[in-house]
């Protein structure tokens, strides 16, 4: 299972980065109320999946339980979601003594080859980890239920798969992502990007084999299927037009309780990479959870010391609820700094309908808080990581110019004022193997980032 992202320590550290000082909050916009309703006035509790943007508000909505497979729509993108909902399908992930081939010759039975099934749930932290990417195996090559070959650049099934919905069965196979003709037949790059997905019912009646050109759904995350109606769905907008996802999921609660179905928010990452092998960043949305502050009590300087530690989790935000003394900091899609807090929630046990009640406000451009901000000190530091010798480079540096190094709880492990040179030798070598928040101040400006000492 995925470690969780956030912990208690590191959730409380952030009061401790930066004294409360009464700092100028005039790049504060003034607060906006708004509202999420995901049910409906026939007391539907969650029934609706509900986009939004920090900028715009609510983009778009659909009925949460209209889907079961979720086919990513990047061409060189393979992962696939399942829809966890509650009377929705629960994945039983299995290899049968037959491949694809034998999809449409081979029965299964549930109280055979069922009953020592695996339970597989998406990452609960990623959109590309879904169910069926969990039964992955050891190999480069491997991406669950199918394999890579390396002179097509297709990825072949090599698994078929049971999904269960309420009392329903259906055997799965994803047959080919790629080309849609077979390899070696000399396809054009321009098919690339294409599904075949195989369903049937168990004894093999209602064969269906699904051909989606993911390339028709590309400003979408994904391209979904319902295996009740047969039907491709088109149920999301635009990626570029939404923050966040008020939805519900199923997340691991740990040893008692495991997986359990939750409401709450996911945000939009947007991974990027600079071509073939290199490694991805994501160029989207980001959040940081912050305990125990009221909101009018955010300060520039905790902005600042916060924005290095916003994450790519897209439950970073999540189920967590708690009224008056947390704040969310987010990353839009445009780049933009928001705060937001929960002023209300109410559900069917509050006489609600799946209701989120929040203030939002937009706070500096990050273009001024990260790394250098307005007319802050301009630094940068290397290695990065590093065993603990580090170069820090400050462009026009002026006297009194003070760096801090913070462990995530929030301590001064290292503070030293700087002569008004350019380049400074700092030795770190005497700190654990962790992650740090190193903060360079001059005046009342300052500026943060991570830098990871290792062995």
């Amino acid at each position: 299972m995925k470690t969780k992202i956030f912990t208690p320590l590191l959730l409380l550290m952030v009061a401790a980065l930066l004294p409360m000082t009464a700092a100028a909050q005039s790049e504060f916009e003034t607060w906006i109320e708004d509202s999420v309703i995901t049910g409906t006035t026939t007391g539907q509790d969650y029934r609706d999946d509900v986009w939004y943007s920090l900028k715009n508000g609510e983009v778009h909505r659909a009925t949460r339980n209209n889907w079961h497979l979720g086919l990513s729509t990047g061409t060189f993108d393979v992962n696939i979601i399942t829809h966890h909902a509650a009377g929705s399908p629960s994945l039983y992930v299995f290899r049968v003594p037959f491949d694809t081939t034998g999809f449409g010759t081979s029965a299964l039975d549930t109280s055979g080859q069922m009953i020592n099934a695996n339970l597989y749930f998406n990452n609960e932290s990623d959109w590309r980890e879904g169910a069926f990417s969990q039964t992955r195996v050891s190999g480069a090559l491997g991406f669950g239920w199918g394999e890579y070959d390396m002179t097509t650049h297709n990825v072949y099934g090599d698994s078929v798969y049971v999904v269960k919905y309420g009392s329903n069965y259906k055997k799965v196979a994803i047959l080919h992502k790629g080309d849609l003709r077979p390899a070696g037949s000399g396809a054009a790059a321009s098919t690339y990007g294409q599904w075949r997905v195989r369903v049937a019912n168990l004894d093999g009646s209602e064969d269906t084999t699904y051909a989606i050109n993911s390339t028709a759904y590309s400003t979408k995350k994904f391209v979904y299927i319902n295996l009740e109606t047969r039907q491709v769905i088109d149920r999301e907008p635009a990626a570029n037009s939404w923050d966040l996802l008020f939805t519900k999921y199923f997340e691991d609660l740990g040893p008692g309780v495991g997986w359990y179905q939750v409401a709450g928010v996911k945000h939009n990452t947007k991974w990027q990479s600079a071509g073939p092998g290199q490694p991805q960043t994501n160029a989207g949305v980001k959040a940081a959870r912050i305990y125990n502050l009221t909101a009018d009590n955010l300060t520039e300087q905790q902005v600042d010391s916060i924005t290095p530690l916003l994450k790519d989790s897209i439950t970073a935000i999540g189920r967590d609820k708690t009224i008056g003394t947390l704040s969310f900091i987010i990353k839009d899609n445009d780049g933009l700094l928001w705060q937001l807090y929960y002023t209300s929630i109410k559900n069917a046990t509050t006489q609600g309908r799946g209701e989120y009640f929040f203030q939002k406000r937009r706070l500096t451009a990050p273009a001024n808080r990260l790394g250098s901000r307005g007319n802050g000190p301009s630094w940068s530091l290397y290695p990065n990581p590093s065993a603990g010798d580090v170069t820090l480079v400050i462009e026009n540096a002026t006297a009194n110019t003070q760096v801090v190094v913070r462990d995530l709880m929030g301590r001064v492990v290292m503070s030293q004022t700087l002569a008004a040179t350019d380049l400074h030798a700092l030795n770190l070598r005497h700190l654990a193997p962790a992650t740090y928040v190193v903060s360079v101040q001059s005046g009342n400006r300052v500026s943060s980032q991570k830098l990871v000492i290792t062995q």
